[in-house]
């Protein structure tokens, strides 16, 4: 199937990578996977759709890339100011250009930032506050309220796949709430509802990283046609 698949893209299939998730203790040589006789490389992180994925999923490697370009906007936005612009212009340079580079995509992987990571979006958020001189909103919060859009707009999809993730209990009252056996894969609580939507939201995107760990490996392909 592999091999008539990456015939129709004549030469991309050289820039196909393999990524491997293990998450076993002893780890084992996994045998090279073979495409028309080419070996397919093995690579430890990717970025797809704008978003660093590691072998590790951690998301340090993306977080500094995405602080790095947030901070290169921070130079127009100063030299905005500096020309005279107002606080309600200058924000809303900042929602269009730095606050969109900073929540791409924030729902696939500001759950698992470290504590590290989101200081270092939240240092940003404070550097354009202070040079436009209006309040802006953190990035927990943007990610909050980013989750929210998200989790409603799968109630409303009954086709969606996850739709039956996000029912209601029998009393119709609250949602049910997901259970693990592994913390990383168990919502926030000590600052959310358990049972509320939110909390319901939280479960089903970590719920994205359990199809990882039921399995012993996987591997991801990816071909890059930029």
């Amino acid at each position: 199937m592999f091999p008539m698949h990456f015939s129709r893209f004549g030469n991309e299939k050289a820039k196909t990578k393999e990524m491997i998730v293990d998450y076993k203790k002893r780890r084992t040589e996994h045998v090279p996977i073979l495409i028309d006789g080419a070996v397919v490389e093995q690579v430890e992180s990717f970025k797809f759709l704008g978003v660093h994925i590691t072998n590790k999923l951690t998301w340090s490697k993306h977080t500094k890339t995405v602080v790095e370009r947030a901070r290169q906007n921070l130079f127009p936005l100063r030299r905005l100011k500096r020309y005279g612009m107002g606080p309600q212009i200058l924000k809303r340079f900042y929602s269009c250009t730095i606050e969109s580079i900073l929540t791409g995509c924030i729902t696939a992987w500001n759950g698992n930032c470290s504590a590290s990571d989101r200081k270092a979006l939240q240092r940003v958020v404070r550097m354009a506050q202070y040079i436009t001189g209006a309040k802006l909103p953190a990035i927990q919060d943007l990610y909050t309220m980013w989750c929210q859009r998200k989790t409603l707009k799968i109630v409303k999809d009954s086709s969606h796949p996850s739709h039956r993730l996000l029912s209601l209990l029998p009393h119709g009252k609250r949602y049910w709430s997901a259970k693990s056996r592994f913390k990383r894969l168990l919502p926030p609580s000590y600052n959310t509802p358990p049972h509320t939507l939110l909390c319901c939201c939280y479960s089903l995107l970590l719920s994205m990283h359990s199809h990882f760990n039921n399995f012993t490996y996987m591997y991801i392909y990816l071909n890059y046609l930029d």
